[in-house]
């Protein structure tokens, strides 16, 4: 598998992103600086047209960065259901998307 294969799994020029990050390097803008990178070399120089990145409602850190970096909100689940370290969690998933 080559390192970009490790990175990103690419089906017909797609691809979903997804961060985290240490509390010491919240609110400096760090994150959204490298999205923003990350954005720029998957649309030049490995051909992707889309990508899609997703988080919870309540995590307004994460939904500004995408903000940020130019991503469209284009969908909101309400009651999203899902397994978190074997324990069912619900909540209102938030889907954002950017083209290149």
């Amino acid at each position: 598998m080559s390192k970009r294969e490790d990175l990103l799994q690419i089906k017909e020029g797609f691809t979903e992103i997804g961060w985290i990050s240490n509390k010491v390097y919240w609110n400096n803008g760090y994150m959204a600086e490298a999205v923003r990178e990350i954005i720029k070399y998957a649309f030049h120089k490995l051909n992707i047209t889309k990508i899609m990145s997703t988080c919870t409602n309540k995590n307004r850190a994460s939904y500004r960065v995408m903000e940020k970096c130019d991503m469209t909100k284009i969908k909101e689940e309400k009651n999203y259901k899902s397994i978190k370290q074997g324990i069912e969690v619900v909540y209102n998933k938030l889907t954002y998307c950017i083209e290149g």
